[in-house]
Order: C-alpha cells, then structure tokens, then sequence
C-alpha cells in the first residue's frame, strides 16, 4: 500500500516537473523568434527620427528669428511714420504794428513784420523742415546740410541751409526774397516735381511772379531797403505807390480806398524812421499829385483813407 502511495507522488511530482519544462520550452521558442537586431534597428530609427524633428524645430526657429527682426523693424518705421503725420502745427500771427519772433523747434529764429502769419510743426520730421508765411518774415536759419530749410508760399518753397534771409508776400502775387547771408533756392512746386528758379547769392533780392511763374527781376542792390523793416524804418526807392501802400497798411492798420479816376503809376523815394502815418503822407503828397483824406478811426476797425 505504501509503495502506491509512493508511485502516485513521484507521478505527481514528474507530471508538474514536466509542466514547468513545457513553459521553460515555450518561452524559449518565443525568444527564438524575437529579432533582437531589427527590435535594436527600430530603437535606432525612432531616435533619428526624434532628432531629425528636432533639427527642423530648431531650424524654423532661426528662420523665425530672421524674419522676426524686420518685421519689428518695418513696425518701428510705420509707427515712427504715423507719428509723423500726427505731428501737431503751431500757428503764431503778428498783429497791425507790432512785431512778433519766434524760435522753431530747430533753434531757427523767425521775425514777424506786422499782420503776418507763420505756420510752423511742433517738431521736424526726417526729411526736411517746412514751415509756411503769409506776409513777411525775416528767418535766420540753423545751418543743418542733412535737412533742408523749406518755406512755403503761394506755391513756391525758399530752401535754404544756413542763411539769414528776408521774404515778403505781395497781394498783387509777388513774392520777395532777400539774401543777408549764405545760399537759398528759390524752387517751384509742380505735379511733375520741383523746379530751381533761381539761385541767390548774399545782397540779392529775387522778385518771383505767382501769375506767370517766372522770376519778373533780379535785384543786386538796395537790399537794406527789403530788411528795414526790422529796425523800424520804412525805406522807399523808387517805389510803386501801390506797394508802397501795402506797406503802409500793414504797419498803421489803415486800409486806402483808391478812386478808379486816381492815377498810380508814379513812383517814391523816402526813409522814414519812426514817423507817423501823417507825416509820411503829407511827403507823398509833396512829390505826387495824390491827395489823401483820413476818415475818423472806428472801433475795432481799420481807418479808411481815401486817395485822390
């Protein structure tokens, strides 16, 4: 009975000996079949590839960086341009006999005769520096060779550099320009561009025509005459009396009401230094056949005078 019980176990212990064999053979069929160089080249592959990504990651990152730059760039340059645009304009009158300067925001000085106008920017921009007169102005410019000095009136531009000049817009459209000192251009503005007109040099006056667009004369002396002004004296040589009455009407704030029979085609000569209007006529009348009659000043109003 014993040496049963005995066999039994031995079955059972080879039977689950075996067992344990049979899973030791799968396992190692299984292995057989595992390509451990293609597993190893596929390890391989992935790794290229994960580099691979990388590379290009890192090469778009340094053509962002290329195209970043003058992109920022072109942004600044438009910012800086839209800020040009909105630059503001500053606009300074001087009043009927009285004088008036300013300092532009280059250092440029500019003196008002009276019942003129300036327009001038807040601050220049690149390119040049504009600025634009109704009347007359004596300007003294800070030389700057990079950035042209430009005044703009009825359609024409004075350039200058450096220089100290004189310019006085006449009603009947002409406009004058004295040199004191260095170089201007007198330029034309056209829809085709600019023209040079002519080139001053220092003790010329320029005499431009707005009506025809020429220069009606060139003046080589007498300039003292275009500038006394500023000293308050009034310097007539040979003048037309219609521009000698302009003259008038700015420093005294008179208005004369010629009558269509009046002759004024005569001409005067005279320096007056800080003479009375009455005085100035009573010579006019001396050396012409003119005759003038001041109506009573009205408030707020310029006086009339009546010219026969």
């Amino acid at each position: 009975m014993k040496e049963g019980n005995d066999i039994q176990d031995y079955t059972r212990e080879f039977t689950k000996n075996r067992e344990a064999v049979d899973k030791y053979i799968d396992r190692l069929e299984y292995m057989s079949r595992f390509d451990s160089v293609d597993a190893l080249d596929k390890v391989k592959g992935r790794i290229r590839k994960i580099n691979r990504y990388k590379q290009i990651y890192n090469g778009w990152q340094k053509i962002a960086a290329v195209l970043i730059f003058p992109i920022m760039v072109l942004s600044l340059l438009q910012f800086i341009k839209s800020s040009e645009r909105e630059v503001a304009w500053n606009e300074t009158s001087a009043v009927y006999g009285m004088l008036s300067k300013i300092t532009l925001p280059d250092s440029s000085t500019v003196e008002l005769n009276s019942c003129s106008k300036l327009r001038y920017p807040s601050h220049f921009d690149s390119d040049k520096r504009v600025v634009e007169l109704e009347g007359e102005g004596f300007f003294k410019v800070k030389s700057d060779k990079e950035h042209p000095f430009l005044v703009k009136c009825n359609g024409v531009s004075i350039q200058a550099v450096g220089t100290s000049f004189n310019i006085l817009t006449r009603k009947n459209g002409e406009i004058v320009t004295s040199l004191k000192e260095g170089t201007v251009n007198i330029i034309k503005d056209t829809e085709k561009g600019s023209r040079n007109l002519a080139t001053l040099a220092p003790g010329q006056t320029v005499v431009y025509d707005t009506h025809t667009s020429e220069i009606k004369e060139i003046i080589t002396s007498d300039i003292d005459k275009y500038l006394a002004w500023r000293d308050g004296k009034l310097i007539f040589r040979r003048d037309k009396l219609p521009e000698i009455f302009e003259e008038l009407e700015r420093r005294y704030n008179v208005i004369f009401d010629v009558s269509r029979s009046t002759d004024l085609s005569g001409i005067f000569t005279g320096t007056f230094v800080n003479k009375d209007l009455k005085t100035i006529l009573e010579y006019i009348s001396m050396t012409t056949s003119l005759k003038f009659d001041v109506l009573p000043e009205t408030m707020d109003e310029s006086r009339i005078i009546k010219v026969e």
